[in-house]
């Protein structure tokens, strides 16, 4: 048979039980460049925090997050506050940095009262420790289950495995786009025709109106 990864809450929902199974949630992140192999500046997949219970350890983030806490690891490491002029275009390239910033010990939070996750916990705490040690239990457990398997995205790439009704349409259809089925439809567009003498974009103001 198949694992899948899920958890069965049709007891739940039909009203045959009060509680769900209480699991940890494992958080994956990354995503290599389309190209193979991938770069060594590419973002690393991988488990990069797991959640259990209010408590969520972040073993991996990116610049993108620490910036914002001022993390100076971060060449763009920024300042929540607010900006001005050429410091908001640096603020928002700074946003998009994805470079990976590994944590040891891990970064954790209570998502529960601090679902911003803006005050990570004193890793010293004894509710830190606490929420470790059953943490890496959990994770130790999900990765001891993991099945390698070969990498899809060096596999090529064939338009008969994609999601497409008929990979071959255009050798019926030469004059539509490829994956078409219902060629009728393409000549068929709708548009909404004004029904009074209303602005033709009344989003934007019209002189003369408030």
């Amino acid at each position: 048979g198949v694992a899948l990864d899920g958890v069965d809450l049709s007891q739940v929902m039909l009203g045959n039980a009060t509680t769900r199974e209480d699991r940890c949630i494992m958080l994956y992140k990354g995503s290599p460049s389309q190209g193979i192999p991938v770069r060594p500046s590419d973002p690393k997949p991988g488990l990069w925090a797991v959640r259990c219970g209010p408590y969520k350890a972040h073993f991996v983030t990116s610049c993108a997050v620490m910036g914002a806490l001022g993390d100076k690891r971060c060449a763009g490491s920024y300042d929540v506050g607010e900006c001005q002029g050429s410091e908001c275009d640096e603020k928002l390239l700074a946003m998009q940095d994805t470079t990976a910033v590994h944590h040891d010990p891990p970064m954790m939070f209570q998502v529960e009262k601090d679902p911003g996750e803006l005050y990570p916990l004193d890793s010293k705490s004894a509710a830190y420790q606490e929420a470790l040690s059953k943490i890496l239990a959990a994770k130790q457990a999900h990765e001891a289950s993991l099945v390698p398997v070969p990498n899809q995205m060096s596999q090529g790439v064939s338009k008969h495995h994609g999601k497409c009704c008929d990979p071959e349409s255009q050798k019926k259809y030469p004059s539509y786009q490829n994956c078409t089925c219902n060629p009728e439809v393409w000549d068929k567009a709708f548009v909404c025709t004004p029904v009074d003498d209303s602005p033709s974009n009344p989003w934007i103001p019209q002189a003369g109106l408030v």
